[in-house]
């Protein structure tokens, strides 16, 4: 059976799909905060989308009930090669029982300042108060209970840096089934992030 011309199609619409995200970043930008700022949150008690002080960054996110893509960034390269570097030397206390799970270092070369690359399926969450795409929000800045759901865990280890990260999340009008896995793949392959597989 061939299906090459099917296959070119595809490739051309998600080609297109993929230029058009990227090429309109800026509508998608969440936030951009400083990593200081992330809520202090004893026994799970505090969460960034209840934090009076740091809910204004991700507020929007309420609002995402559909299938989402997602990355974060670092403003420069420099300072995302900290923060990779930072993030390994967490992976290096797995021992630790504090350990929470992270993504793992990718091999890429020419990486920039993406950090991670992401999607999220829609729907609500287990916890009513949060939407699918704001409850992997809380999981990646490090506000889950559970430490084996894996995500970057920003808070347990990359407080003291002195950096900024941007969030941005693109809502899909409608779900896309395992279009949305395509399109991340894409994306990824053009962002070239420092963790996370692809």
């Amino acid at each position: 059976m061939n299906i090459s011309e099917e296959k070119k199609k595809i490739e051309n619409e998600v080609n297109s799909i993929t230029n058009n995200i990227l090429n309109h970043a800026n509508d998608f930008k969440i936030c951009r905060f400083h990593l200081s700022e992330l809520p202090n949150s004893k026994n799970w008690n505090n969460h960034p989308n209840i934090d009076p002080a740091f809910k204004k960054h991700v507020v929007k996110l309420n609002g995402y009930k559909n299938d989402c893509l997602y990355w974060f960034i670092c403003d420069t390269t420099k300072d995302a090669i900290k923060l990779d570097n930072a993030l390994c030397d967490y992976r290096n206390k797995k021992a630790k029982p504090e350990y929470r799970a992270v993504p793992t270092s990718n091999k890429y070369v020419n990486k920039e300042n993406t950090i991670y690359v992401g999607v999220r399926r829609g729907n609500t969450a287990k916890n009513p108060k949060l939407t699918n795409i704001m409850g992997r929000i809380n999981q990646h800045l490090g506000y889950y209970q559970q430490p084996k759901t894996q995500g970057l865990q920003l808070l347990h280890w990359a407080k003291e840096l002195d950096m900024h990260i941007t969030l941005y999340v693109v809502h899909f009008e409608e779900n896309l089934g395992s279009l949305l896995y395509v399109l991340e793949k894409e994306v990824a392959n053009r962002l070239i992030p420092h963790c996370g597989r692809h």
